[in-house]
């Protein structure tokens, strides 16, 4: 699912018009809220968010900004530093994406447990 079906189905749960959200929304430019017409261009995929926007959003509808901000194909200023520190991890961290994706797994807190395993090992050895 797109970024702009994503926010036009979570934005329709609410109850919310495109005027409504917009006001919730705090324009980059310092100018109030943000208009529907950009709204609705956001949620016909014609359009992407500021990250500012995109964090606003995320906040405003309750999600996860990293999980809003794959919808919109942008990757976390952090995550962009650590593989761009990392140009050999590059590969193989594409790799595992496409791997999850052809395979359609889903366990990805069993992923994080067992990074956390491997940070909690290096810590004992120190």
């Amino acid at each position: 699912m797109s970024l702009g079906k994503f926010i036009n189905e979570e934005r329709r749960k609410r109850g919310w018009s495109l005027k409504e959200l917009g006001e919730k929304l705090k324009s980059t430019r310092g100018t109030g809220g943000v208009s529907p017409q950009f709204l609705n261009d956001v949620e016909k995929d014609r359009r992407v968010p500021s990250d500012e926007l995109l964090a606003q959003l995320a906040k405003i509808l309750d999600v996860d900004e990293a999980f809003l901000r794959s919808k919109a194909e942008k990757s976390l200023p952090d995550v962009q530093a650590y593989l761009s520190g990392r140009p050999d991890a590059s590969q193989d961290v594409g790799r595992v994406f496409r791997r999850a994706k052809e395979t359609g797994f889903t366990d990805w807190d069993r992923i994080r447990k067992l990074i956390e395993q491997e940070s909690d090992k290096k810590g004992d050895d120190d």
